[in-house]
């Protein structure tokens, strides 16, 4: 097979080589031309402009929520993520959950992710949720789900032996359906 190439590769040098449409001009060779090197300055830094222009713009409506019902502290630890609810309501308090994520539909809630040993990531594909959980480092995340069902939590960032293990669900349920 490679000799078949190497002959294929030596034809078409050959061919191409004595083309008369192939040889060089006569004459000083031309180097430079500054009408293109200004355009492939400048055309780059147009689309750069255009690009953090808009991103300047979209900005403002991406930000945060105005406010957030509850906060959820979202904890990676090798191989599980845990849940705790600090400010549920006044009855029920250090409510706690282990690969379950408990949401209200219609509820905004302020996820604080964090780890206790290595990096993980958070992830719900299904809620457009993806953020890293670094230890000593507390990331934030809002959240709110529109209608009730149960979805998959990955860890996206391998995190040791049991990385393939480290799953859970975020159960969404309607208000009033589910008790404490």
């Amino acid at each position: 097979d490679r000799l078949r190439v190497h002959v294929v590769l030596l034809l078409a040098v050959k061919w191409y080589r004595d083309r008369q449409q192939w040889q060089p001009p006569k004459g000083r060779p031309r180097t430079h031309d500054r009408r293109l090197e200004v355009g492939w300055t400048i055309g780059p830094v147009v689309i750069l402009a255009a690009v953090a222009i808009l991103t300047m713009a979209a900005l403002p409506a991406i930000e945060r929520p105005a406010a957030y019902d509850y906060t959820i502290q979202v904890i990676g630890a090798q191989w599980v993520w845990l849940f705790q609810y600090p400010d549920w309501n006044d009855t029920a308090t250090n409510l706690r959950s282990s690969r379950t994520m408990y949401v209200e539909v219609g509820k905004t809630f302020l996820l604080e992710v964090t780890s206790r040993d290595v990096i993980h990531s958070f992830y719900v594909p299904d809620l457009g949720i993806k953020i890293d959980a670094v230890p000593g480092i507390a990331n934030t995340f809002w959240v709110r789900v529109d209608r009730p069902g149960t979805f998959t939590i990955n860890c996206a960032e391998f995190c040791g032996a049991g990385h393939s293990e480290m799953n859970g669900e975020v159960v969404a349920f309607a208000p009033g359906t589910q008790a404490i």
